[in-house]
């Protein structure tokens, strides 16, 4: 008799075990995710380019064309355009941004909006979408 449940046994605790190790994966893959400061930065890189490509290109090339947008993006293709912080990012037209400060905002890890900022790098050709930044988070 014992023989013949000895495999049963074995597949039931191969199963468990498996489950488990599933669930493990699982929690260790959302706690990744929903990590405060990985939520943060997530967050941050969506409203930086947001702001980049919807009002802070147009502000810098106002109304130049062809050449002239080259040779004004030059100028801060190494040094960058001086620093966007967090508190603009929320505020700038007219706060429709502004509900994503409760992301900024949480239990044990909160972000000083005066002091957080993006700095951005033009890339040739210089147009909207040739660009990179760098994020600096002073989050506690």
């Amino acid at each position: 008799m014992e023989k013949l449940f000895a495999p049963i046994a074995k597949r039931i605790a191969v199963v468990i075990i498996a489950f488990c190790s599933v669930l493990v994966l699982l929690n260790v893959a959302a706690s990744a995710y929903f990590n405060p400061k990985t939520v943060v930065e997530r967050e941050i890189s969506s409203l930086a380019e947001e702001y980049y490509e919807d009002y802070l290109y147009g502000n810098l090339v106002g109304n130049r064309t062809g050449d002239a947008i080259g040779e004004e993006m030059k100028h801060y293709k190494d040094i960058g355009v001086p620093n966007t912080y967090l508190r603009q990012l929320l505020l700038y037209d007219s706060g429709r941004r502004k509900e994503a400060s409760g992301y900024f905002d949480q239990k044990g890890f909160k972000c000083d909006r005066n002091k957080t900022y993006v700095k951005y790098f033009p890339e040739e050709p210089y147009e909207k979408k040739n660009y990179h930044f760098e994020i600096k988070l002073v989050c506690e």
